[in-house]
């Protein structure tokens, strides 16, 4: 868990809102080309998962995009 997002995650992020009061970021490390989800909490962000090649591989972390089918 960390208060703010690392400097290296330093791309354009996208911010996904699937249910009221729960809030996911995906981030884009621009150096590795690489992207992490994380859930936005009120301590800061709780790191999901890093190192993906794009951010369509995180989506199905997310229990809202996960649970619609």
């Amino acid at each position: 868990m960390v208060k703010n997002l690392p400097a290296s995650e330093n791309g354009r992020g996208d911010l996904c809102t699937p249910r009221e009061k729960e809030q996911y970021v995906v981030s884009h490390d621009l150096a590795k080309d690489k992207f992490t989800l994380w859930k936005v909490v009120p301590e800061g962000y709780e790191k999901i998962k890093a190192g993906a090649d794009s951010p369509f591989e995180l989506y199905d972390l997310i229990p809202a995009f996960r649970d619609k089918e």
